[in-house]
């Protein structure tokens, strides 16, 4: 039992240090990885979608990720900007 306890408190120390914020933002981010590389996630519990800001479409075709193109959708963030 106490080797369960030690590891889910191993666990947790490592995502809370995952947590960071963006000066200026209110919103959490969680340093990822994304196809091997690093990345600066939103962490955005509400959200009803996946989205990958700049440098996604470098990533997804390094590791020859199929990208499709929704047309006349829109997406509304986290910040309540709403983006095509």
């Amino acid at each position: 039992m106490r080797q369960k306890q030690k590891f889910i408190r191993t666990v947790k120390s490592k995502i809370i240090s995952s947590i960071v914020t963006v000066q200026g933002d209110n919103r959490l981010y969680a340093h990822t990885y994304v196809g091997g590389r690093e990345a600066t996630a939103l962490l955005d519990s509400g959200a009803t979608a996946c989205c990958l800001g700049k440098g996604a479409e470098d990533i997804l075709k390094h590791n020859r990720r199929e990208i499709i193109s929704l047309k006349g959708e829109k997406v509304t963030t986290a910040d309540g900007a709403e983006h095509k």
